[in-house]
């Protein structure tokens, strides 16, 4: 189930002295059953443009197309609003700011309970969802404030997974946590990706969290979109990256570094620290070789 943008156009606060221009005339396609980061400088359009895909925001001109279910520009009521919501879930940053029950388990079949499941029904999905967030059957009957910052983040995470949906958004996950907590996170999204075929559309300023799990990247640059590519074509991309003034990945800073000493650095496709010195020592080895 593909998600088209076609000619989206956003403006916030319209006809007043605050009003300010998010999106414009935003055309993409975001690919099925992959992980997609959508990059940008602060106020390029990225938690917009997000909002858009599940009804939370409705374009001023242009449409948004999920697989038959079409948005159209200025639409007041979206019809059926609750089954795009149920197929595509939505996790603000700080998600954890949004758990209210007196338990984990019931935070987690909230929105199933809210969507039509039996409570027995819900109760069996917070079970598995808890597990598939990393944490266990034991932690249910908890209440969710007390729990440390990233296992409240799972579990506001496992509440939108338990709709069962088949897309999952994410403004800033990693926003707040510790680099222990960082890794867990990602971690689940691949996970997700590669063994439950979810979506995963990822918003995140850490382009070394990009350069690690993303499948295609999403540019966006004065609420436009400056392109779409794979992660290494991005990053190899110098011009772009100063364009946008994003900070590039560890990795690539080191890459261009490389290059500016005149090193040739072509054939380089590392997506970590560790497949940079594997590539570098086998160029290296290469050119001791043929000497």
């Amino acid at each position: 189930m593909p998600i088209r943008f076609k000619e989206v156009s956003y403006i916030y606060s319209p006809k007043t002295p605050y009003q300010y221009q998010a999106l414009d005339k935003v055309s993409v396609e975001i690919s099925d059953h992959k992980i997609i980061a959508i990059i940008g400088e602060t106020g390029s359009g990225k938690s917009t443009l997000i909002q858009h895909i599940n009804g939370l925001l409705i374009p001023m001109n242009g449409e948004v197309a999920i697989n038959d279910f079409v948005i159209k520009a200025n639409k007041k009521k979206i019809r059926d609003i609750k089954q795009i919501r149920k197929q595509i879930g939505l996790v603000f940053q700080f998600p954890e700011y949004q758990l209210f029950e007196e338990t984990i388990e019931k935070d987690i079949m909230f929105g199933p309970v809210n969507f039509g499941a039996t409570k027995e029904a819900a109760k069996k999905l917070a079970s598995k969802y808890i597990n598939v967030v990393g944490m266990d059957d034991s932690y249910l009957p908890r209440s969710p404030f007390d729990l440390s910052g990233g296992q409240k983040r799972r579990v506001a995470i496992a509440g939108i997974l338990a709709l069962q949906g088949h897309t999952l958004i994410l403004d800033e996950p990693t926003a707040g946590l510790d680099p222990d907590g960082e890794k867990e996170l990602l971690k689940l999204f691949y996970n997700l990706n590669k063994e439950e075929n979810k979506t995963i559309i990822l918003v995140t300023h850490n382009m070394n969290h990009v350069l690690e799990v993303a499948d295609e990247v999403i540019v966006l640059h004065n609420t436009k979109i400056l392109t779409k590519a794979d992660p290494i074509t991005i990053f190899k991309n110098q011009d772009l990256i100063a364009e946008t003034g994003i900070e590039p990945p560890k990795v690539y800073s080191f890459i261009y570094k490389l290059q500016q000493a005149g090193f040739d650095t072509s054939s380089l496709t590392a997506r970590s620290t560790k497949e940079l010195i594997e590539q570098l020592a086998a160029i290296l080895k290469e050119k001791k070789n043929e000497s």
